[in-house]
Parts: structure tokens; C-alpha cells; sequence
């Protein structure tokens, strides 16, 4: 069978999620010509089907705004870059006779009413998952977590650290000690976690008040499943009806780029890290792979853009004075 080329006269742009579309309309404000190849039926699909109906922010709009297009004032956005859903590898799952599905599915608790149901993850999307359930829920809680009331102000005035201290005084205020709910607080302060590893910190959305009233139960890690029965790490075993995965996603990029240089073969993370790992070897560019979050993928497009703006320019140049006379 006879491969059919396109030429395109520009870069080619993998994907029109909110990376993108990032890149897209920085390309396009500096006049560049691009094609943009998507494989579903729709830009932005991951926004418009994969979100659940009460997703919000977990961090101010200035640190989750794309390029050229900030936030209104009064505008309260849903976005969030979702690559490929992880499913762990948990011993005797495919045992498990309910409905169990990922987060990147679920819209809302209706399908659940009345039923016992056990949320793994506790991040915002088990958090979401949690709160809005009409039913019996348990959440498995694993990891050390940061959980930050709604509403912070001062975010882009203040240093980072001084930021942390400023969130985790507020959130302690508000909140109070959420070790005491099973949520141990990492020691780094969440923006710092975010920069670093990129854990983006949870935000309360009625959660917690759930917990405290003993409406969402908080459990251990599991051990293992044994048809409708999960056994914790702590030994003690319950039953459930359904369970949602809020267990994050992994990029698939490195299931068909086979350039080895610039992402890990685990979880398809840049090796380079943020603010550093946008641009590869032979004209690769990578933006949104350092876990960054949407502020990550904002200042990857406009490096990015600005990268093949200028190399499109000296190459326009060089062709205008070769048709010189």
C-alpha cells in the first residue's frame, strides 16, 4: 500500500486540547502558518467530554489562563489538561462484579443514588467525585494532600514562598487541621509541591465538611479485591456496590514518539525539567509535559512560538535574498 505525504507549509501541531490550542494562537498571532491534527470530532474534546458537571478551579484563574485570552473578572472557568486516564494495577479488580469506571467519565453522582461507593483518589477530581455523590462513600486517601479553602486574592503580588505560608495560614484558619480527617499535609507548601512535582493542590468544594459529619468515610490504601469485598492495608475488609478511579492520568505520547530523548517511557513526563523542557532536538517541541499545569502550558506555547517565529523569519530572509538579483 502506497504511503500518501502532505506537505504543510509550517510546523505541525499534535493534538487541540488546551496545549494545542495554546500553541495555535500564539503561532497565529505572529502570523505563522500551522496545521493542527486532532483525533476526535471536536477541538478542546478532553474540556468538553471528559469533565464532570461541578468541576471548578483548584487555583486562582491567573495561574490557569491560556495565552492571549485571560479570564474575565466574573468569569468562573472548568479547565484542566487531561491526557490519558491511569488505571493502577490493583490486585483482583477484574473481580470486582459492580460498575467501575474512571474519573475522566464521570458527570455526576445519579447513576450511584443509594449505592455504596468507593472513590480511590483524592485529589479534586475524588474530592468532586466525593461531594457529589448522593450515595455511601468511602475515599481512599493514600497520599499526603493539600487542601486550600476557596477564594485566595494575593496569589500574584507575593513571592512564591511567602504565597505557600499565606495559603497554608489561611487554610489552617479556615479549614483547620485536616490530619485529624485522615488528610496528612505534605511538608513543601502547595505551590512549591506544584512547581516541583506537579501535585496541583486540592480545593475544598464541601468535601470536608462531608467528612467531618461522617457522610464520606476516609480509608487506607487497598491491599486487594475480592469480588464485591475490599480488603485495606489495615486489614479491615468492606463491601461496595460501585467505585470511581480519581487516580490521575499518564500522557500516551510515548506510545507512538519514538524520540527517546526528551520524555521519561513512564507517564510520558518531559526529563527536562519546568521551565526548561519545551524545546527538543530536529525541530521537536513539547509543551505541557512538565507539569506545570495550565500556567506550565501557557509559558511553553509563547517560548514555543517565539522559538519558530524567529527561526521562520531568518529562513524567509535568507530565502528573499537568495531571489535577490
Amino acid at each position: 500500500m502506497k504511503r500518501r505525504s502532505v506537505w504543510v507549509a509550517g510546523p505541525v501541531i499534535v493534538g487541540a486540547g488546551p496545549s494545542g490550542l495554546a500553541v495555535a494562537a500564539c503561532l497565529r498571532n505572529r502570523g505563522i502558518p500551522f496545521l493542527s491534527l486532532e483525533r476526535a470530532h471536536c477541538v478542546a474534546s478532553l474540556w468538553k467530554l471528559k469533565t464532570c458537571d461541578r468541576l471548578k478551579l483548584p487555583l486562582p484563574k491567573s495561574f490557569c489562563q491560556l495565552p492571549l485570552m485571560p479570564f474575565p473578572e466574573t468569569s468562573s472557568s472548568t479547565s484542566k489538561p487531561i491526557p490519558k486516564a491511569f488505571w493502577p494495577d490493583i490486585r483482583g479488580l477484574d473481580s470486582f462484579p459492580g460498575s467501575f469506571s474512571h474519573s475522566s467519565m464521570y458527570k455526576n453522582g445519579e447513576e450511584f443514588r443509594e449505592r455504596k461507593v468507593l472513590a480511590v483518589g483524592c485529589g479534586n477530581s475524588g474530592m468532586e467525585v466525593g461531594c457529589s455523590y448522593s450515595a455511601n462513600v468511602s475515599m481512599v486517601v493514600r497520599d499526603k494532600v493539600h487542601i486550600l479553602a476557596r477564594g485566595m486574592k494575593l496569589l500574584k503580588w507575593l513571592p512564591l514562598r511567602w504565597v505557600d505560608c499565606f495559603l497554608l495560614l489561611v487554610s489552617w484558619f479556615l479549614i483547620g487541621n485536616t490530619g485529624k480527617l485522615g488528610l496528612e499535609r505534605p511538608r513543601l507548601g502547595p505551590l512549591e509541591l506544584m512547581r516541583r512535582q506537579g501535585k496541583t493542590p486540592v480545593l475544598d468544594v464541601g468535601t470536608l465538611d462531608k467528612i467531618k459529619t461522617r457522610h464520606i468515610k476516609v480509608v487506607p490504601g487497598i491491599k486487594r479485591f475480592n469480588g464485591s469485598n475490599v480488603e485495606f492495608v489495615d486489614g479491615k475488609m468492606e463491601r461496595f456496590d460501585s467505585g470511581v478511579l480519581a487516580t490521575g492520568y499518564q500522557s500516551n505520547v510515548p506510545s507512538w514518539l519514538k524520540e527517546g530523548d526528551m520524555s521519561n517511557k513512564k507517564g510520558g513526563v518531559n526529563k527536562r525539567l519546568f521551565p526548561n523542557g519545551w524545546k527538543g532536538e530536529r525541530g521537536l517541541y513539547a509543551v505541557g509535559f512538565t507539569k506545570g499545569g495550565l500556567q506550565g502550558i501557557s509559558m511553553d506555547a509563547i517560548r514555543v512560538a517565539e522559538d519558530i517565529a524567529s527561526i521562520w523569519k531568518s529562513e524567509a530572509k535568507l530565502l528573499a535574498l537568495s531571489h535577490m538579483p
